[in-house]
């Protein structure tokens, strides 16, 4: 994912339902700023307060658009569903949902997210995990339970801003600085710190035991073991500062902008 946030006003077509985002109160605290303990809760989708919410929308045939009510940034496929955080326009501070939609029934999950609109999203091990360069914290969120579990995995001062779930890890991408921080799908702990070498790191993609990585300045993309952390071979060259990266086992995938 980059950097940049990608906004899609997804319309409403005829005959299609549209899901409403609602402006109801938030009861979740925000962390102190120093290195305080995770932070705990638990929540249920379609609480009281979604009460108005549709619980389906209709999947299209094919190819097509599906009204959910609001402002899509990003998206995440897994465990089932497919996962979209949508921003409410007409909200105090266009107050984020996350939806989850069974792409078969059409079936609508709907999770209160206190963070900000520049929030990045993947789903992986069992949870849905929201990256937030806003408020510096990770979110994971159980699919089975809806118990969230907050960290701050750069402390206070840094954030994470981007992350991708693979390798049976989380990697988390600091705003500044080159450490790759790994974290544990169980609880979003970060385990252990890899020092990369580069400056600063702009994108990773885990695939089978290797995880490539992209530095925001010279044009190459790197190798790492999963396991180790240490580098595996050498820097590939490419043209140009990859942006995006993505990868299968075979093969890495780079955006180069221009």
């Amino acid at each position: 994912m980059t950097g940049r946030w990608r906004i899609w006003a997804l319309l409403a077509g005829a005959g299609v339902i549209a899901v409403a985002v609602g402006a109801c109160g938030d009861s979740d605290r925000r962390p102190s700023r120093g290195g305080s303990p995770a932070r705990v809760t638990a929540a249920e989708p379609d609480t009281a307060c979604d009460a108005k919410v549709t619980r389906r929308v209709r999947i299209p045939v094919g190819s097509g658009r599906i009204a959910i009510g609001g402002y899509a940034n990003l998206v995440a496929v897994g465990h089932g569903s497919v996962w979209v955080p949508v921003a409410d326009p007409a909200a105090p501070n266009e107050r984020i949902t996350l939806l989850g939609i069974d792409p078969v029934s059409g079936a609508v999950t709907r999770w209160r997210y206190a963070g900000s609109s520049e929030v990045r999203i993947r789903a992986g091990g069992g949870a849905v995990w929201l990256a937030d360069p806003q408020t510096r914290e990770l979110t994971r969120i159980d699919i089975a339970t809806g118990r969230r579990i907050v960290r701050r995995p750069f402390g206070a001062y840094r954030a994470p801003r981007e992350l991708a779930v693979g390798a049976g890890r989380v990697w988390l991408v600091p705003e500044t600085g080159g450490d790759l921080a790994v974290a544990d799908l169980r609880d979003g702990r970060v385990r252990r710190r890899i020092q990369t070498g580069v400056s600063t790191i702009g994108d990773v993609a885990p695939a089978g035991q290797i995880v490539w990585l992209s530095p925001a300045g010279p044009p190459m993309v790197m190798r790492l073991d999963a396991r180790s952390g240490r580098p595996v071979g050498k820097p590939v060259r490419v043209d140009a500062t990859a942006l995006d990266i993505d990868a299968t086992p075979d093969r890495a995938w780079v955006d180069l902008g221009d």
